[in-house]
């Protein structure tokens, strides 16, 4: 039996997206911006998918615009706004456990003269608002802190954060890559002004993402061309990732109740066998982490050493995020969060998606012990 527990890094498509997506890789070939019947059929099923993304976020259909994925959407919002800020406004504030795509693109920004703050996170991995607070300067003029941590599921405050950058007039940018889909996200409730997310962690196709940019906020073209995305993004679009995009949130968005109280049970399955066979640390606080994650440091063993014995036995689990797989470096969000290197380096993160099963749990267990028996190591 196969398990595959490394739904953070990405899911599998579901048969019912292949199947939207399919008539748009064959019969329904036009060019979108064409305006006899063949595109037009094209741009009526991006119409419909930019109206389902709109309603999964609870937004206006035209403050969505269709991107290759999150990466690309961090990245030109955050160099776009940095871009357009005024020459006295030079300080941004981010988390110090975004994503590397947010932080990379932060380390760039350094280099061009401008200011980050990396405000710190507690040991439950969490943002204090009040931090975010502190650390504001009259020159501040972005403000970006993840929805829901990719290493360890923990929500953040990002309502809270999001009443202190309104109230001053600062832009609050979201990566909400691991959160939507899974967790309730109300964009006229949530003060922010941009968020990102990607196809593939909601059962959707690769290559495919969203940016959404509240009504108001003046941004500069992704690419220079024709008329795609009002102007912002141009080029001809991937239609067939669009489309899948598209009926990926109108799922979530249909069984989003499920769905969560499938994953919320699996989780506890799962913690409940652990505690059966192993001693183990929860990178984190249970009370506000996402029903999707788990990570957890397994006393005397080494993360990357049992991920990939259980990988031998067709179980796929990860030491860390699958960005940062190829590298040797301590985590930067476990390492944020205040812990020792060996709980870092004894570290796995287990997490579950739309087909993961209480059977599954149930040989990850099982597998699982012998294991634990034969890599127990002094770390």
């Amino acid at each position: 039996m196969e398990v595959y527990f490394d739904n953070a890094a990405t899911t599998k498509v579901d048969a019912r997206v292949v199947d939207k997506m399919i008539p748009f890789l064959a019969e329904k070939f036009g060019n979108p911006s064409s305006a006899h019947c063949f595109g037009q059929v094209v741009k009526n099923g991006i119409d419909e998918s930019r109206s389902n993304v709109a309603k999964l976020l609870n937004c206006c259909e035209d403050e969505i615009y269709f991107t290759s994925g999150a990466t690309e959407s961090n990245n030109h919002f955050i160099k776009s706004i940095a871009r357009n800020s005024s020459k006295n406004d030079k300080h941004i504030i981010v988390s110090q456990i975004e994503h590397q795509c947010i932080l990379r693109t932060c380390e760039y920004l350094e280099k061009h003269g401008y200011e980050v703050t990396y405000v710190p996170v507690g040991e439950d991995g969490c943002v204090d608002p009040q931090d975010i607070l502190k650390a504001i300067r009259p020159d501040t003029f972005l403000v970006s802190t993840m929805f829901v941590n990719n290493e360890t599921g923990m929500i953040q405050p990002i309502e809270e954060i999001a009443q202190i950058t309104y109230q001053r007039g600062i832009m609050l940018h979201s990566d909400c890559v691991q959160g939507i889909g899974k967790l309730p996200f109300d964009l006229q409730k949530i003060k922010v002004d941009a968020i990102s997310l990607s196809a593939h962690k909601i059962h959707g196709p690769k290559g495919v993402g969203v940016l959404f940019i509240r009504k108001g906020v003046s941004l500069s073209p992704f690419i220079h061309g024709g008329s795609q995305e009002k102007g912002l993004r141009a080029g001809t679009e991937n239609v067939p990732g669009i489309i899948g995009l598209g009926e990926a949130c109108r799922i979530a968005y249909e069984e989003r109740e499920d769905y969560y109280a499938n994953l919320k049970s699996i989780k506890e399955n799962l913690l409940s066998g652990l505690q059966k066979i192993c001693d183990f640390r929860i990178n984190g606080d249970l009370q506000k982490m996402a029903p999707n994650i788990l990570n957890i440091s397994l006393c005397g063993l080494k993360g990357d050493t049992l991920a990939m014995a259980l990988s031998f036995k067709g179980i796929a689990v990860s030491n860390g995020s699958a960005c940062s797989a190829s590298s040797a470096k301590l985590s930067h969000v476990l390492k944020a969060m205040h812990f020792s290197e060996e709980r870092i380096r004894g570290a796995i993160r287990i997490s579950f998606g739309r087909y993961s099963s209480k059977d599954e749990v149930n040989h990850f267990i099982s597998e699982l012990n012998p294991l634990l028996k034969r890599f127990t190591v002094k770390v």
